[in-house]
């Protein structure tokens, strides 16, 4: 099991989110939502907001 879904396990997907956005601090710009992690499978929401989109009106690269 790898150490990510151990700790998502051990601490819970919120927890891990606000841990994750502690390491990398962009992570927490975007407010990422854990959704699912299983091994070779992880799903996340981010939710649409102005401030992470580009010229175009999309989500920017750097933000997924």
């Amino acid at each position: 099991m790898s150490q990510a879904l151990a700790a998502v396990n051990a601490f819970g997907a919120e927890a891990f989110g606000n841990m994750v956005c502690q390491q990398a601090p962009y992570f927490s710009t975007i407010q990422p939502e854990l959704v699912d992690l299983k091994p070779e499978y992880a799903e996340a929401r981010v939710p649409f907001r102005k401030e992470i989109t580009n010229h175009l009106g999309t989500v920017h690269a750097i933000a997924m």
